[in-house]
């Protein structure tokens, strides 16, 4: 399985690791050599149309010197060359294709991640990604009055005071209580004036207007009677004081609507007003429509969904990824997420963590689960990864679950040695899962292969373990099944089997691959037909028992030893193995083709052995004292030239060596040149197609060739060099 690294923000760098291995040995890490920014190719959303320039990508070889350790960093808000390439609502799948590790070119796909794609539908988070929420020195979070749910639905806000510096555009309805003052000319009153209680002060009396004076000294008792006496329905007219008197009593009902401190205003609608507000605000707000500057007072709690952003705390939001979260854990879960990563943090990224020891069912989010409380179920597990957007479990103190739903494109990590955390996979749907260091039983559903790294494959004792994998540096401990109706790998695989016994694979299904990679250890197979393609590459012992097919097609290489317990795979390939069986056989081949070991060569060679030694036999003779060589070296004693020759023995020329020497094609050979080409032609030579290389003393310097009439079954032979 490709390694989703998470859910990133828009515009976020995004760093990719990754390892390469020796091929021989997958624990040697090497490093990778022809890797650049132009290797990197990234699919967007499963398309085969790649990412268009290398804008952005970033490759570190060997990062801070660690040899076959790797970095590929991918800046997301360069677009330069791929406009409309990176997008929220996105998954993205990176590969590297034509670098070389170890001698090899590799193409593969190295990491998978998403671009706000993994967010619940709850979940709290800004509009414009980067964003964060004002907040108050004391915790409150800032409303923004344009941008409130419902601006237009009117709302109760009886515990209200307005401001004195505020203006409001118009009242409609009515105010009760008192008015401290109104600066600023009041076009019109609609409706009576019940009564004006305090002093009237007027500044002006315009012209035509009874003055103080008039009224002091001419009119009063005029006036008082022509107006406070009289009928108010007689003075009625625009601008008389019995008009007044008929808009007071209006405004009297209107601020009696109001009531004391505004109690009466329920429905109050303001639009597009400027105000502080200094008091409570109880009740529901419906929405507020553009900025808030700031907020003062505790907000006590958010029912809803705050889509902008969020800086300092907030005490309480109720609805946070589709779970409840208390004030105490949201810092941890959600400031700058270092809390988050604190208790969820493992060997492979964040997960949740699970100890069947625990007795822990619970599933609040930065409470359960965590690195310091794990829950003790695979249930409570689940939902926690759910709820968190994550699909990782970590399994410690040698856990051991049971799989009771679907638990798709999911990652298991087993914290400890290979076999102390057991997964039973209980016939559930694990598609595309990856499994860490855990030991694997039962049986897999759904149709996706799983992917299977340093974990111990065995059977449960009760049922089978049927599997369809790619297991890569796995041990086998037993006996398991493969569903060979889909393709499974198994590459630098061991046997976990002490002894001459071998694990077993047991084929399940009518058809497919097995393909076995740098395996070692012993293997048997189990059920094969004959519509299976199996290929073995191993260290150790293969067999094949008899339930097997004849008819299978098996390629076997590598240093093994066969067991075929069927009455004899007639489609078994080995012409890549090699064993002391195969090396003594193609060793007696050599041999033949060469006909050095055939009964009538080898005599030949005792008879001229005979030959050489009869007449060194003579030549003793020839040498003793009054012999034919004595009477002749006697009389060419006293030859200065040859008067050395008197201290020279027949022990001396046996025992001293000889220089090496050969004679060339077509030309006599000395008696040192012809024993050496004798010596090397019976003991140092290799045969190739239609030549023989004789070599000299070394092994390794050609001493003459020849040519044979024939590769597969020679008559004759000549001297070619």
């Amino acid at each position: 399985m490709v390694p989703y690294l998470g859910d990133f923000a828009e515009d976020a760098t995004v760093y990719m690791p990754f390892n390469t291995f020796d091929s021989n040995d997958p624990a040697a890490s090497v490093t990778i050599t022809n890797l650049a920014a132009g290797d990197v190719h990234i699919h967007k959303d499963g398309s085969t149309t790649q990412k268009t320039t290398s804008n952005g990508i970033t490759v570190s070889i060997d990062f801070d010197t660690i040899t076959g350790n790797h970095l590929i960093s991918i800046d997301t808000s360069n677009d330069t060359g791929d406009a409309g390439f990176w997008v929220t609502g996105s998954d993205y799948h990176v590969r590297v294709e034509g670098t070389t590790v170890d001698a090899g070119t590799i193409n593969a796909w190295i990491g998978h991640f998403s671009i706000q794609n993994r967010y619940s539908a709850g979940a709290l988070r800004p509009t414009t990604a980067g964003r964060t929420l004002d907040v108050s020195a004391t915790g409150e979070a800032g409303i923004d009055w344009a941008n409130i749910g419902s601006p237009t639905t009117a709302q109760n806000l009886s515990g209200t005071n307005i401001d004195v510096d505020q203006v409001v555009a118009s009242v409609s309805g009515n105010v009760d209580g008192s008015v401290g003052s109104v600066t600023g000319a009041v076009g019109s009153v609609t409706g009576a004036v019940g009564s004006v209680t305090a002093a009237v002060t007027v500044g002006t009396i315009n012209a035509n207007v009874v003055n103080a004076s008039a009224l002091a000294t001419d009119a009063v008792n005029e006036i008082v009677d022509q107006v406070w006496d009289e009928a108010q329905a007689d003075h009625v007219a625009a601008g008389s004081m019995g008009l007044i008197a008929s808009e007071v009593a209006d405004i009297l009902v209107d601020t009696a609507e109001i009531g004391a401190a505004g109690a009466g205003l329920t429905n109050i609608n303001l639009p597009d007003q400027t105000m502080n507000i200094t008091g409570n605000l109880s009740g529901s707000v419906g929405s507020v429509t553009g900025a808030v500057g700031s907020v003062t007072g505790a907000v006590g709690s958010v029912a809803g969904n705050v889509d902008g952003n969020v800086s300092g705390s907030v005490a309480d939001v109720l609805a946070i990824s589709g779970s409840a979260a208390t004030a105490n854990n949201l810092e941890t879960l959600f400031d700058g997420n270092e809390g988050f990563y604190s208790a969820y943090s493992g060997p492979c990224g964040p997960g949740v963590y699970l100890n069947d020891a625990a007795a822990n069912t619970n599933t609040a989010n930065g409470v359960d689960g965590t690195v310091g409380n794990p829950v003790s179920t695979i249930a409570a597990a689940k939902t926690l990864a759910d709820s968190m957007s994550l699909d990782r479990i970590y399994l410690v103190n040698d856990s051991s679950i049971t799989l009771a739903a679907t638990m798709v494109d999911y990652e298991f990590v087993g914290i400890g040695e290979i076999t102390a955390n057991v997964i039973d996979l209980g016939s559930q749907d694990v598609s595309n899962s990856t499994f860490y260091n855990v030991a694997i039983q039962g049986t897999q559903g759904g149709s996706g292969r799983i992917l299977a790294r340093d974990c111990a494959l065995q059977d449960p004792g009760a049922g089978d373990t049927t599997l369809h994998i790619f297991a890569c540096r796995c041990g086998i401990v037993d006996r398991i099944q493969i569903d060979t109706s889909n393709d499974n790998v198994f590459d630098a695989c061991y046997s976990l089997v002490a002894g001459a016994s071998a694990p077993i694979i047991q084929a399940t299904g009518a058809a497919g691959t097995v393909a076995v990679r740098h395996y070692s250890g012993g293997i048997e197979f189990e059920s094969l037909s004959a519509s299976h393609n199996v290929s073995v590459e191993t260290d150790g012992q293969v067999i094949f028992a008899a339930s097997c097919n004849v008819n299978a097609n098996v390629s076997l290489r590598g240093n093994m030893t066969i067991t075929d317990n069927t009455a004899g795979m007639a489609s078994l390939t080995q012409e890549a193995v090699f064993n002391r069986a195969a090396i003594n056989a193609e060793a007696d081949t050599a041999i033949s083709d060469a006909a050095l070991a055939t009964a009538a060569a080898l005599a030949t060679v005792d008879s001229n052995v005979d030959a050489i030694l009869l007449d060194t036999a003579e030549l003793q003779g020839d040498w003793a004292d009054g012999g034919r060589l004595d009477l002749i070296l006697d009389a060419r004693a006293a030859e200065a030239t040859v008067a050395a020759l008197n201290d020279i023995s027949v022990a001396d020329i046996l025992t001293t060596q000889m220089t090496e020497s050969y004679n060339a094609d077509g030309t006599a050979p000395t008696l040192a040149q012809a024993l050496f080409m004798i010596l090397q032609q019976a003991g140092e030579f290799s045969i190739s197609g239609t030549t023989i290389t004789v070599k000299q003393l070394d092994g390794t310097t050609t001493a003459a060739t020849f040519t044979l009439d024939s590769a597969t079954n020679p008559t004759s032979r000549t001297r070619a060099t």
